[in-house]
């Protein structure tokens, strides 16, 4: 049996649909890095960040594309 997002508790899993699953999630991921890696330029470059926030990681982004280095990081 593979194993499924919405199985049910009575369910088995077998241990070769176990070692099948991805142990990472990389579209969950990428928005928490990209996040992150937004702090990180705003710390380094002082960009004044008031709300923090993985909610606000749109405002906090658009506050750093206004730094010209910022557009170097996205090529």
């Amino acid at each position: 049996m593979i194993f499924q997002k919405d199985r049910r508790e009575t369910d088995a899993i077998s241990l070769s649909g176990l070692k099948e699953l991805p142990a990472i999630d990389f579209a969950a991921q990428k928005p928490l890095n990209d996040y992150i890696a937004d702090l990180v330029f705003a710390l380094y470059f002082n960009i004044d960040i008031s709300n923090l926030g993985l909610k606000n990681a749109g405002q906090i982004r658009k506050k750093c594309q206004k730094n010209e280095f910022y557009k170097l990081l996205e090529k």
